[in-house]
């Protein structure tokens, strides 16, 4: 089971403006990334501040060394890994704020959706005992993780209007990650 937790700040800068191309907008900040999307109208200057996103998921992984398959007993090791499961998405309340719009900060409910989730990585293992001993081993790897969609949700909350967004917040939830570990094998090898 995996736990990612993040926030997103994206800048007034990345925002669409009035005179702006309309369409899909990308908002970035570090390794998270949102897109807005308009119905045909721009989408306005704005701002959304202090989403929280906290992410479950559950995958079942293969690893494949190619070097152990084919019967190398080396102390060194690479391996490929991939999963597949599935990701629970929570976002908590968001804010939106619009500068120009009649009420400039509007508050609306988060929300939880269940997407498909996957996994690729790539790694090198060092088996720190020496062959013929129960392995204890070293094991450094990159993988990249997509979760699948998350949203916001579109109900405004308490002094926050009535209306509901053209669209929640939503944004493709990815993460690379770079671990380093000790792995022990149950089975001796």
């Amino acid at each position: 089971m995996l736990r990612v937790r993040c926030l997103i700040h994206p800048t007034s800068a990345v925002c669409a403006t009035a005179d702006t191309a309309q369409g899909e907008k990308r908002l970035f900040s570090g390794q998270n990334q949102a897109t807005l999307t308009s119905d045909g109208r721009p989408l306005g200057e704005c701002r959304i501040s202090a989403v929280s996103v906290k992410t479950t998921a559950l995958l079942g992984t293969v690893f494949y060394a190619p070097l152990e398959a084919r019967g190398s007993n080396a102390v060194l090791q690479p391996f490929l890994s991939a999963g597949l499961g599935l990701a629970q998405n929570k976002v908590g309340d968001w804010t939106r704020v619009n500068p120009g719009a009649t009420q400039p900060s509007r508050t609306f409910a988060g929300d939880t959706s269940s997407s498909l989730a996957w996994s690729v990585g790539a790694g090198l293992s060092y088996q720190v005992t020496k062959p013929g001993k129960w392995p204890v081993i070293l094991e450094a790897s990159v993988r990249y993780y997509d979760f699948g969609s998350a949203s916001g949700g579109a109900t405004p909350l308490a002094g926050s209007g009535a209306s509901q967004p053209v669209q929640p917040l939503t944004f493709d939830h990815s993460q690379s990650v770079v671990s380093i570990g000790v792995r022990i094998p149950l089975r001796r090898y």
